[in-house]
């Protein structure tokens, strides 16, 4: 079986809540800039979804799949759990009677129907009368026709999803016009409006964060720095004596942890706890960092780093922004971290920064970018994405001490200890 690059797009509501994900894909044939034929692209991520396991996938959010008429009324969906996917019509073809009837009988049997693409054609209402979602594409900015297409949507009980979202300005006039989701790259790096200053907490943490990275800083310091903090001593406990860290006696003490675990690593798992035990703006950007993070550190593994804990740690901080509401290089400045891994987070310089940008090129399915310059195939990468989900939801649950939080990526707060 072919093995495709699968990659996933969260799409969030009004309050920044996950709301579901698009699975994206493409092959991994040698001509890397040629995606194959629609129909096979979907039917391949059907198999590698459902072998894959969709709750390790999307957890228990909504799977946007692409569909087009032919692979919809051949009926090729009905492998895929229904409740659990949204089949989204790509293209818009003009709706025929077959086809129609397809969608309805979808529909009653429990799919969710999204229409993808421009909806001002007097033809597109067929499609809209049995549809729960359309996708309108904003990043052109024609506003004109953008509003066009949100008034004919308004005549039937669909759902707006605006898609291509790419700054704050056109997040903030989507919000104008009564959109419900929104999808783009914008929520994957939002960009820092205002100055508005870093919480006192957040401060301390930074702090925190800033002892136990500095490469100067022994077991002693290490082990103080974390032991001033008994919600963190109680969950790196917890955490590190846990399966993740494949550990086979009981730890006593935050000391023996340290040794036990490795420096380099207990400084990158804390920065992931006290990343996580910050009150941002919802757990989706812990759940970026903790996926970037894990899959930096899987490909220096593939690459035969000497040290791939830094970049467990290059991949932690690169959402710093997003988190203190600063730009990334004010963010990173007072953090005594090695200069080849600033480099690597703020221009993805080195060896260290090419791994960054190859994460950072899959999040945005920019699969040229993604495999320029790392000497691994294409489903190595892919796999490490894999592994990076699945790690991350292991994480979750780890950490909120709840088997359920597996099944989900939302978390509970840790804040309640």
């Amino acid at each position: 079986m072919t093995k495709i690059l699968l990659s996933r797009q969260p799409i969030y509501d009004r309050r920044m809540t996950e709301f579901g994900y698009e699975l994206c894909y493409r092959n991994n044939d040698d001509d890397r800039a040629k995606f194959f034929d629609g129909d096979k692209a979907t039917a391949e991520v059907i198999i590698n979804t459902l072998e894959i396991g969709l709750q390790e996938v999307v957890g228990q959010h909504l799977a946007f799949v692409n569909f087009d008429r032919n692979l919809l009324v051949d009926t090729h969906c009905e492998s895929l759990p229904r409740h659990r996917v949204v089949l989204e019509l790509v293209e818009t073809p003009m709706p025929d009677e077959k086809l129609l009837k397809e969608l309805r009988r979808l529909r009653a049997s429990g799919f969710q129907i999204a229409v993808s693409g421009a909806v001002h054609r007097d033809w597109v209402d067929a499609l809209l009368a049995e549809a729960e979602f359309v996708k309108i594409r904003i990043d052109t900015e024609d506003w004109k026709m953008i509003e066009r297409s949100v008034t004919d949507a308004r005549k039937h009980r669909v759902r707006l999803i605006a898609e291509k979202v790419e700054t704050w300005r056109q997040f903030q006039h989507c919000l104008s016009l009564g959109f419900e989701f929104f999808q783009g790259y914008y929520f994957c790096k939002p960009e820092i409006v205002g100055g508005n200053p870093t919480a006192v907490n957040r401060l301390s943490t930074l702090r925190l964060i800033a002892t136990l990275n500095d490469p100067r800083s022994q077991i002693d310091e290490v082990e103080r720095a974390i032991s001033r903090d008994v919600r963190l001593s109680y969950k790196l406990l917890l955490y590190a004596n846990s399966a993740l860290c494949g550990l086979r006696r009981p730890l006593d003490s935050i000391r023996h942890a340290v040794v036990l675990v490795g420096l380099e690593r207990i400084r990158s798992w804390t920065t992931l706890l006290l990343l996580y035990g910050l009150e941002a703006d919802g757990h989706e950007i812990f759940i970026r960092a903790a996926v970037r993070a894990r899959m930096c550190e899987q490909l220096a593994i593939l690459r035969g780093f000497e040290k791939p804990e830094r970049l467990f740690l290059v991949g932690l901080l690169s959402v710093l922004e997003a988190i203190v509401n600063q730009p990334l290089a004010i963010a990173l400045a007072p953090l005594p971290i090695e200069p080849m891994i600033k480099d690597a987070i703020l221009y993805q310089n080195g060896a260290l920064g090419a791994v960054l940008k190859c994460v950072l090129a899959y999040e945005r399915q920019d699969w040229i970018r993604a495999g320029t310059g790392m000497n691994l195939p294409f489903e190595s990468i892919r796999d490490s994405y894999i592994d990076a989900l699945k790690w991350t939801v292991q994480v979750l649950s780890e950490l909120s001490g709840d088997s359920s939080a597996a099944l989900s990526p939302e978390v509970h707060s840790v804040n309640n200890i």
